[in-house]
């Protein structure tokens, strides 16, 4: 499971400075907002839409990783991290059956494989 820290880092990565202050103005909030998240406060849904657009990854993954570090009740922690599981489960299924389709192609010396616009899509 991702942590709220983990999110900021990424963040800091797309910034000049790398720095908390740099973060801030990119979710257009506060420096003490950036510390206080760092302190184990989670991110509320509005925050979870900048950060999932920022750094282009599923919506659905921040507010599951957001809501399983804000959840108190084991069963619902289960809950949110079957959650954040489930949204890796579809990438990691098509570059695997992408990866066996290019393999099969070009073991077998498929023309396909030769082409230079090879595309697998998923």
């Amino acid at each position: 499971m991702k942590t709220i820290s983990y999110y900021l880092d990424e963040l800091q990565k797309l910034t000049e400075t790398g720095t908390d202050y740099a973060v801030s103005k990119l979710l257009n909030t506060s420096t003490q907002r950036i510390s206080k998240y760092r302190s184990g406060a989670s991110f509320d849904d509005e925050m979870c839409v900048k950060v999932s657009d920022l750094l282009k990854i599923d919506l659905k993954e921040v507010i599951a990783a957001a809501n399983y570090h804000r959840e108190k009740n084991e069963k619902k922690k289960q809950f949110w991290l079957k959650t954040f599981e489930n949204v890796k489960k579809p990438v990691a299924a098509c570059l695997t059956l992408g990866l066996g389709y290019t393999l099969s192609l070009a073991l077998t010396g498929h023309a396909a494989f030769n082409t230079v616009q090879h595309y697998i899509l998923c």
